[in-house]
């Protein structure tokens, strides 16, 4: 069906949203290498004390040499989670941006696993793990131990073969 959005003057438009800890994650059209990111508990707003939309940016594509588009973004537990092409960042923290309610820096890399999502929608949160697709089949990852290191398990190693022949 068709739909109407209303955006306002300062709204990035985007190419996949998300909602995390009460912050609005918008991947940029212009440059999906890039996340703007909304105020705290405020996803209409996206100004900044400087007026500009780089401070209140995220430069995913910036994490890895080469460089890597935004292809997913969900929420697993406490973390934020990002899949691109060649790579997939687990963040910890809430304060992603040093915006008017946060004066500093609060996100930081706790996971990264280096093979990308196949797909946009190709991570979601079940319970306890996260699942996301591979070139090599459907992985997971999920804490373990003390619940602060994450671990990662192929859950398709058995028909991974026939996998790789159908995906190719």
């Amino acid at each position: 069906g068709d739909a109407l959005v209303f955006l306002t003057e300062a709204m990035p438009v985007a190419t996949n949203a998300h909602v995390h800890f009460g912050r609005l994650y918008l991947v940029d059209a212009n440059d999906e290498t890039k996340i703007r990111i909304s105020a705290a508990k405020s996803p209409e707003d996206f100004t900044s004390d400087t007026g500009s939309i780089d401070t209140i940016t995220f430069s995913f594509g910036a994490q890895q040499p080469e460089g890597e588009i935004v292809r997913d973004m969900t929420s697993f537990q406490r973390f934020f989670a990002v899949g691109g092409r060649k790579n997939l960042l687990l963040f910890s923290g809430v304060d992603p941006i040093a915006d008017t309610t946060a004066k500093s820096i609060a996100f930081d890399i706790i996971g990264s696993f280096p093979q990308g999502i196949v797909a946009p929608d190709a991570m979601v949160s079940i319970g306890n793990d996260l699942v996301f697709v591979t070139p090599d089949g459907v992985q997971t990852a999920s804490l373990v131990g003390d619940s602060s290191t994450l671990g990662r398990a192929n859950v398709s190693e058995a028909i991974k073969t026939t996998l790789r022949e159908k995906l190719a």
